[in-house]
């Protein structure tokens, strides 16, 4: 599909130029084209958390605002000045939710005119703002490059940039940072729960028993639980059995927890806390099981 996409100026050197400087020439029309099927690619937070951004870096002429919203009557500006004022400090946005669309915007100021690029768009301005069209960074086509387990980099073109060209520019280069919410009392409160799977058995000559176990643990916010269950170990029943351990909470919901005499499990904490999903990692165990918050 041929779509005339916008006009460059030639300077007296004979180079394309774009918003900076003294423009010399005729306007060359160039025409590109788009895939229909291209669309612009949007960042998806792993976790949730507290999103921060930074423009660490560009070379677009024109000036651009990076922000969050998804059309020119709800956007948000939160980077001004781009890419002259880069590297700049870094600003919270707000929080996220783990699987949700961040709505990144931006808008343009080029020759008197302003130009709108969304991530959530497929126009032609959006597709080549927020995509790598011609694969330069061979990142298929992407434009989003995680660099640490909570870092990412957004490398863009300016909103204007598709009036001269749908290939990557690089220039305006925006940091994400992404701070997880979660920390001890995260898992907080009466929880009900469910466990199922297989253990070792008891006897050398027996194959692996299976497990099953109902129960309730209170965990107090600090790091400290205490619970009672009931459970079935290939037929041996152990009913209101007592127990007391310790857990941990990184700032990404993930955590673990020690019970003596229970053993070692690793957990994810999502819905706010009312959600815990568990896996033993002790040896000899393949049990895995839900945890559902009370309310008091």
């Amino acid at each position: 599909m041929r779509k005339h996409l916008g006009a460059f100026y030639l300077n007296g050197a004979g180079r394309k130029s774009l918003g900076k400087g003294v423009f010399c020439g005729a306007p060359v029309v160039l025409l590109l084209t788009l895939s229909s099927t291209v669309h612009a690619e949007s960042f998806v937070p792993p976790f949730s958390g507290n999103l921060y951004v930074q423009c660490i870096g560009g070379s677009a002429g024109a000036t651009s605002q990076v922000g969050i919203g998804s059309s020119a009557y709800n956007f948000v500006p939160y980077l001004t000045g781009l890419p002259a004022a880069c590297p700049d400090t870094e600003v919270l946005v707000g929080p996220v939710t783990a699987g949700q669309p961040v709505e990144f915007g931006m808008s343009t100021a080029w020759l008197g005119q302003t130009y709108w690029a969304f991530s959530f768009n497929s126009d032609q301005a959006s597709n080549v703002a927020f995509t790598d069209v011609c694969n330069s960074l061979g990142l298929n086509g992407n434009i989003i490059l995680q660099t640490s387990p909570n870092t990412w980099v957004m490398h863009l073109n300016d909103a204007a940039h598709y009036t001269i060209s749908q290939c990557e520019a690089d220039n305006i280069i925006v940091q994400i940072r992404l701070v997880g919410t979660c920390s001890l009392h995260s898992l907080s409160g009466p929880y009900t729960y469910v466990f199922e799977g297989a253990k070792s058995a008891r006897h050398e000559n027996e194959s692996q028993n299976t497990f099953s176990a109902v129960g309730r643990f209170l965990a107090d916010g600090n790091g400290n639980l205490s619970g009672t269950e009931t459970v079935n170990n290939g037929g041996a029943i152990t009913i209101d059995k007592q127990y007391t351990g310790t857990y941990s909470v990184s700032n990404d919901c993930t955590g673990s927890s020690n019970i003596p005499g229970l053993g070692d499990m690793y957990f994810v904490i999502t819905n706010d806390g009312q959600n815990v999903d568990f896996i033993r990692t002790d040896s000899g165990t393949n049990i895995v099981g839900k945890a559902q918050q009370q309310f008091h």
